[in-house]
């Protein structure tokens, strides 16, 4: 596997850290939030969640690219589930969440609908014991 860019440049922990310290922050909008968001700059979940909480570009030329593919050279739900099943460059499934793993559904079209049911994120930030 070849890598399309930089590995992310904070841990679980303190990707946790700092969505914790976001709590009551920030204006949602869709498509945006990136590396460089801060403070209460507009993001959406994913521009959240993993870009800005873990420190990663949210283009990335070459990411997902397969016949799978839904989004290819961006990171969003989309992309991240499949990079999960398939490449595993930067995402993995997991049966057991955990503190920093991020809980995704994707967007999905129904036949009939012209609106998409759009995908969504939350990065895990605390667990119960079993």
């Amino acid at each position: 596997m070849t890598s399309t860019g930089p590995r992310p440049l904070r841990t679980a922990e303190q990707a946790v850290d700092y969505a914790r310290s976001m709590v009551g922050r920030g204006v949602y909008r869709l498509g945006t939030g990136d590396i460089n968001t801060a403070g209460d700059d507009e993001r959406d979940c994913f521009g959240f969640a993993y870009c800005e909480a873990y420190q990663v570009r949210r283009h990335r030329p070459g990411f997902n690219r397969g016949a799978w593919a839904t989004v290819s050279d961006d990171l969003n739900c989309n992309s991240a589930i499949e990079d999960a099943r398939h490449a595993g460059e930067l995402f993995a499934l997991t049966s057991r969440p955990e503190l920093g793993a991020l809980l995704t559904y994707p967007t999905i079209r129904l036949a009939g609908n012209p609106q998409p049911f759009i995908g969504h994120v939350g990065i895990v930030v605390g667990t119960m014991a079993p």
